[in-house]
């Protein structure tokens, strides 16, 4: 089962790092990684990701 994330894109290119979600390997940019991503790979539980190096 897959899932498709919506997240706000400041850049569309992954370098402001504004669209990170939690998943199970760690951070992932909706706009490079996904947006589409395995149900059981998104880490719904552990909230916000670290956004250091947010522009």
């Amino acid at each position: 089962t897959q899932i498709a994330v919506e997240q706000h894109m400041g850049c569309a290119m992954g370098v402001c790092r504004a669209c990170v979600i939690v998943t199970a390997q760690g951070n992932a940019r909706v706009c490079r990684e996904g947006p589409v991503f395995g149900l059981g790979d998104v880490a719904f539980d552990q909230g916000e990701p670290a956004t250091v190096g947010l522009v």
